[in-house]
């Protein structure tokens, strides 16, 4: 392995066009004879492993979740990790200022990565815009290395805050294509002593309101869409972690407002 690179053997291009296209800003061609990765397919699930054993796995039909493993293996690698001890992963955007990291979370279309990237363009760190994974050793979230991927309806706004910005065509969905933006995020882990987690709500029609939300009523829009190891240790340790949260429920139409609230926040 060349210093700062990581080679993997893909079976074909099916899988490489499926798995790694959200790495196409740090894909290349390689002769490298030592391997740290190969993904491959056998039978219906695609198969991620590194030269002593199987990491991931995941069904033909379900590519985001092997896409998802893929990225994780990654991080394991980079991180000096150890794959079992993944514990979550949050359907959540992530970003971190000042120590305190803040994670949007909210369906599909709530306007995570728009306001994600709004945030930083004044400054905040980009942890991730989709999927934020736990790891209960470290007890730290972390970023999976791929490109943010932007719908189309935010792509004005996004020129505004980054002008010189290219977008990449990536995949269409039934609500219209799907762009990658090749912005650069840090992938080591972050432990902050502040710690939001936000319930998201883009709505034109409503006005801006904040309102501190208990962890039940947190936990029935974020367990849905969370992916928690499914034994007694690394359900316990999520848990726990997520007693340390904050929870908030978010209303907002203008960017710049949720701003100005997190400005106030972290001035008290």
């Amino acid at each position: 392995m060349s210093k700062g690179q990581i080679h993997v053997a893909f079976q074909n291009k099916e899988i490489y066009n499926a798995l790694a296209s959200p790495l196409m800003h740090l894909s290349g061609n390689s002769d490298a004879k030592r391997v740290n990765f190969y993904v491959f397919f056998w039978q219906q699930y695609y198969i991620i492993a590194n030269t002593k054993t199987v990491l991931a796995f995941g069904y033909k039909t379900q590519t985001a979740e092997a896409k998802t493993n893929f990225g994780m293996a990654l991080i394991t690698f980079i991180n000096n990790l150890d794959f079992k001890n993944w514990g979550a992963c949050f359907h959540a955007a992530t970003l971190v200022k000042n120590h305190m990291c803040i994670s949007f979370f909210g369906p599909s279309g709530s306007g995570k990565t728009t306001l994600s990237l709004f945030l930083v363009s004044q400054g905040y760190t980009l942890l991730t815009d989709d999927i934020s994974p736990f790891n209960i050793e470290t007890q730290k979230l972390y970023s999976l290395p791929f490109l943010v991927s932007v719908k189309q309806g935010s792509i004005a706004n996004i020129k505004k805050w980054f002008p010189n910005s290219i977008f990449c065509n990536a995949f269409t969905t039934k609500k219209g294509p799907v762009h990658w933006f090749p912005f650069v995020k840090n992938i080591k882990g972050y432990c902050c002593k502040t710690r939001l987690f936000i319930a998201l709500c883009y709505d034109e029609e409503v006005p801006f309101e904040i309102k501190k939300i208990s962890s039940t009523e947190a936990f029935k829009k974020l367990i849905p869409e969370t992916w928690i190891k499914p034994t007694h240790t690394h359900i316990k340790e999520v848990i726990n972690w997520l007693s340390t949260v904050r929870f908030y429920e978010l209303h907002y139409n203008q960017e710049v407002e949720v701003l100005q609230w997190l400005n106030k926040f972290q001035a008290c």
